[in-house]
């Protein structure tokens, strides 16, 4: 695929850098919003642990771990009237997105972060794509 973007897990020794990187000075908010947000959209999403991601693009995200990536799970928007099923992954990028589109409003830096995940979209199987775009619309 052409102009393919890859994800590779962050390792241990660098967890403790990832989220300042990713947020900026809000990066205790955005954490905080990234498990809320998952928790409230997607209540049957077992997200206690979660795995940082560093695009070949430059972006960045957060993942719960999952035993099973293809699983689907119950999730709404109320705010746009979403209603659909999402993989874990498709969760977390929407969530990571609509959390990067609040904070950039305080901190314009955060703005480069959103678009290089947005890319990331089009990475997605079809399914959780179009699951993703209706989530943040």
């Amino acid at each position: 695929m052409e102009n393919e973007i890859t994800k590779k897990i962050v390792p241990n020794n660098r967890r403790m850098a990832f989220l300042p990187k990713l947020f900026g000075k809000q990066f205790v908010q955005g954490e905080g919003l990234v498990f809320d947000l998952a928790t409230k959209m997607c209540p049957t999403l077992d997200a206690s642990y979660w795995e940082f991601y560093e695009l070949s693009n430059g972006g960045m995200f957060m993942a719960p771990t999952v035993t099973d990536n293809d699983q689907l799970y119950d999730c709404e928007n109320v705010e746009n009237y979403f209603e659909g099923k999402m993989t874990a992954e498709a969760v977390a990028v929407g969530v990571n997105l609509m959390v990067l589109s609040m904070l950039s409003f305080r901190d314009s830096s955060i703005a480069e972060h959103y678009h290089l995940l947005r890319d990331y979209i089009d990475m997605l199987p079809e399914g959780s794509r179009k699951a993703v775009w209706r989530m943040i619309d």
